[in-house]
């Protein structure tokens, strides 16, 4: 599988470039945990790997990749796919538009 591409989607839509991503952790906040997203690759598949140690003390606690689309979903679109895997731990992922300020 291939990175996808705008022909790829009949609609028009591709997602960000991955070196589009940029990379936080709650040391923004005063936090501990360390880490860093790389782009690598699994076959002919390019993916975004965040790697590192979440720590809970100063009350941190995340490692985070963060891109702006520079094109909007389609008008219809009626939901949004993520391709994931991991270490079986537990996950969040947030999504914030304009009109909101938190996730």
């Amino acid at each position: 599988m291939s990175t996808p591409s705008l022909a790829d989607d009949p609609d028009g839509y591709a997602p960000p470039p991955l070196d589009g991503y940029r990379f936080f952790t709650d040391q923004v906040m005063g936090g501990v945990s360390e880490g860093e997203a790389r782009i690598e690759r699994s076959g002919e598949t390019r993916y975004l790997r965040l790697t590192g140690t979440v720590s809970t003390a100063n009350r941190g606690g995340f490692i985070q990749a963060r891109v702006d689309l520079d094109t909007a979903f389609p008008e219809d679109a009626q939901g949004v796919v993520l391709r994931v895997r991991g270490t079986g731990g537990r996950y969040f992922v947030h999504l914030r538009t304009r009109g909101t300020v938190l996730p």
